[in-house]
């Protein structure tokens, strides 16, 4: 978990040098398999845009010894990968002349509360039958 002092370095790395290096490499894969995936949604279809998060949820693990498991180091890439995306559409978009407020005020008034309603009785589909 971050905490004040990890958002007061943030601070810290405009004005000074760095202390040392790290290997940001497998979270620069899966950024990658990010764009990849984001790259190849058809974000007008429900099902490619489930599909995308499945895809994305799907990076989080890795087969050990014969068994899927979920792999810390690969959320924390995940979580970033999404927000790197989010983040510069976002931005991207503002540049536009895209309203956040408005995004989010509809989001929140309109959206959110009919999902919350729904989210009590979700259909599913048993495949194990098939």
């Amino acid at each position: 978990m971050f905490e004040q002092e990890d958002f007061d370095h943030i601070q810290k790395m405009k004005n000074s040098m760095a202390d040392g290096m790290t290997d940001g490499s497998d979270s620069h894969m899966i950024l990658e398999k990010i764009v990849d995936i984001f790259s190849e949604t058809n974000f007008a279809s429900d099902e490619s845009r489930m599909e995308m998060m499945m895809g994305c949820i799907n990076l989080c693990y890795e087969d050990e010894d014969g068994e899927t498991v979920l792999v810390e180091d690969n959320v924390f890439g995940v979580v970033l990968g999404v927000c790197f995306n989010y983040a510069n559409i976002i931005s991207n978009l503002l540049t536009d002349g895209f309203s956040t407020d408005e995004y989010y005020s509809f989001l929140k008034q309109e959206i959110l509360p009919i999902m919350k309603e729904e989210s009590k009785a979700l259909p599913y589909w048993d495949f194990d039958n098939e």
